[in-house]
């Protein structure tokens, strides 16, 4: 508890000295010490949250710019490494291709689209992601209907619910990452597009 110690300091001094007699101000530093416990409850903290929204702090841009850097970077290397990769697991061609575009638009410095064009982007894949999770919910309750159904057993389930749950997680992480783009673009006006769903056509100018 806040001012716990400190009281519990200030009732620890002894009444009395060595000699037997009473220790003079050991009832002014607790009271001045109950003052200061008092204050900082009732005043100080319930108004600090007002002092910090008044003081608008920036973000800061620098760290902005950092991580916008990191994506890149790790973006990058993992596209050199990509094809040595390929050759080490036999994935086929199609896919290969779509995760290395995926990467080169994640490891490409922020394009020349407009601010409105990338909040545009933004609220397109925003709308995909959404329909994802609502197909998620679908492929649950069709899981449920197997399983009721007698026409699959628990284990079966249990690993079928397995990937979905593994789809979840990688929807969520994409959506965080898409609303971590978002605030990027409301300060800095930056592309969103980190390797998400195609655009939806003719609908950003």
């Amino acid at each position: 508890m806040r001012g716990a110690i400190s009281l519990a300091a200030a009732l620890s001094i002894p009444a009395t000295t060595a000699d037997g007699q009473p220790l003079a101000q050991r009832d002014a530093v607790i009271f001045i010490t109950v003052v200061v416990i008092t204050v900082t409850l009732a005043v100080l903290g319930p108004a600090l949250p007002a002092v910090v929204r008044g003081a608008r702090f920036t973000e800061d841009a620098d760290e902005a710019a950092e991580e916008a850097l990191a994506v890149r970077q790790l973006a990058h290397t993992a596209l050199v490494e990509l094809p040595a990769l390929a050759d080490r697991f036999p994935v086929p061609e199609a896919i290969m291709a779509h995760i290395a575009k995926d990467l080169r638009k994640q490891a490409a410095p922020a394009s020349d689209r407009t601010h409105d064009q990338a909040l545009c982007r933004e609220r397109q894949i925003s709308t995909i992601y959404v329909l994802e999770a609502a197909l998620l919910d679908v492929k649950r309750a069709a899981l449920n209907d197997l399983r009721n159904q007698a026409l699959i057993d628990d284990n079966v389930v249990r690993r079928v619910q397995r990937h979905l749950d593994t789809e979840e997680q990688r929807l969520s992480m994409r959506m965080s990452l898409l609303r971590s783009s978002a605030h990027e673009v409301g300060e800095r006006g930056d592309d969103v597009d980190q390797g998400g769903p195609p655009p939806l056509e003719g609908t950003c100018g």
